[in-house]
């Protein structure tokens, strides 16, 4: 009995501190090492970044000269038949005829009504966009490692919560049994006894299963295969700042610096559009030899060979509205990017005042809950002592004994609420640390 009141009392000044069955220690940080290291949804978006990387060239926004060489050669056999005005007549039949043409060209564009300057740009804001969404992807992993593993932490204090719940119904059925022998107590005494017993047994296996499924998630989102792990950190609630500087945080968050480069690369649209409107320049040159060879007749090889240039301008005067089109439609774009935007920050703002206020009300109910742990430990002692005496009945130690369940379940369950309500609150100012 008194060992059972010391685990108690222990279990409500440590209520995080269980050690897990397992065998490999793992530490949060180690856990999100090898997140990073091995997170699938990471590696794709890096990948994404490095196909932006790659399309971001001055050649992809239409800037660099670009130069195609042709060949060709053409065999044909020919048949001609002349009249000429004094009624004359020839005739060639099968004349042979090889055409060869080889030739080297080059353009680039002189002026584009700034069209290559804007989709520079654009590419530019796209590749800034895929780093913000690496960064926004590997804090969205390592918010889910944290949230996963101080979960595990949460089921396994469950866990213990139950066992000491059993050590009671252990020591509840021992006294029932004694007293149903020695005719103190009547058969459902002893029948509710062997009930709660069993219960309690059974509300073991379960949190076992349930610890099972939390450690699953979490090697899912580490991507560690069928490794076997021991958590080694407890849940430590930190310091927020002030509600006015979180609220300022905002515009650091990342889906918010994502919107606000989408409504910059929809202006860089815009501009491409526009530059649709204006003439373009465009200067080509070349070197061409043409060689053309006759198996009949008075010419038998005819060559052509040399270089050329020239300036090329084009004016757009009409077609079909098409261009107009495409410039209301960005502009619409750009419309609802800056709105979708406004619509980020509304939804940021609505979270993070969320969050506060779980935050702000789990820390404050710590303190309190632990003293109502305490005391519903102190209380199933008192109660078991009065139980063992024939002062109390069984259902009193059961109520007491739920009093205490619920009491260690609150405490666990404020402390996890304060630390995911801090996790999300640094992730949605972008300052989440490990």
């Amino acid at each position: 009995m008194k060992r059972l009141v010391t685990n108690l009392v222990l279990l409500a000044s440590a209520i995080v501190s269980l050690p897990s069955v397992a065998q490999t220690p793992l530490s949060l940080r180690s856990a999100i090492d090898t997140a990073l290291l091995r997170n699938l949804d990471i590696r794709i978006a890096r990948n994404n970044l490095e196909i932006l990387r790659q399309e971001n060239t001055f050649g992809m926004a239409g800037g660099m000269p670009v130069v195609t060489a042709t060949a060709s050669d053409v065999l044909s056999e020919n048949n001609n038949w002349q009249k000429t005005n004094d009624q004359s007549e020839s005739s060639v039949t099968g004349t042979g005829e090889n055409a060869l043409s080889l030739g080297v060209n080059a353009g680039i564009t002189l002026f584009s009504g700034l069209k290559v300057v804007a989709t520079r740009e654009r590419l530019n804001l796209l590749e800034s966009r895929g780093e913000i969404a690496l960064n926004q992807q590997i804090q969205t992993v390592v918010a889910g490692v944290m949230l996963s593993y101080y979960d595990i932490i949460r089921q396994q204090n469950y866990l213990k919560i139950i066992r000491q719940s059993l050590e009671v119904s252990e020591q509840k059925y021992a006294i029932a049994e004694v007293r149903k022998n020695i005719g103190m107590a009547d058969a459902v005494e002893y029948l509710q006894a062997a009930t709660d017993l069993n219960s309690a047994r059974q509300q073991v296996v379960l949190q076992e299963t349930m610890i099972s499924q939390s450690v699953n998630t979490l090697r899912n989102l580490i991507n560690i295969g069928a490794s076997t792990f021991v958590l080694t950190d407890t849940i430590a609630v930190g310091v927020m700042s002030e509600p006015d500087s979180v609220m300022a945080s905002l515009k650091k968050n990342l889906q918010y610096l994502s919107a606000d480069t989408d409504v910059s690369v929809s202006t860089m649209l815009v501009k491409e559009n526009r530059a649709g409107r204006y003439p373009s320049l465009r200067l080509n040159a070349g070197y061409d030899i043409y060689n053309n060879s006759f198996s009949k007749g008075a010419l038998r090889i005819t060559r052509n060979y040399g270089p050329y240039a020239g300036i090329a301008l084009q004016i757009p005067v009409f077609s079909g509205f098409v261009q107009h089109t495409r410039v209301k439609t960005a502009e619409i774009g750009l419309l609802n990017a800056r709105l979708e935007k406004d619509v980020v920050l509304n939804n940021l703002t609505e979270s993070a005042l969320n969050l506060l206020a779980s935050y702000q009300s789990s820390v404050r109910l710590i303190g309190e809950q632990r003293s109502n742990l305490a005391m519903t430990a102190r209380l199933v002692d008192v109660v078991l002592k009065k139980y063992h005496l024939n002062e109390a009945t069984i259902l009193d130690v059961k109520a007491a004994q739920s009093s205490y369940e619920q009491a260690a379940y609150q405490l666990i369950n404020l402390i996890y609420a304060a630390k995911s309500a801090e996790i999300g609150l640094r992730q949605l100012t972008n300052s989440l640390t490990f």
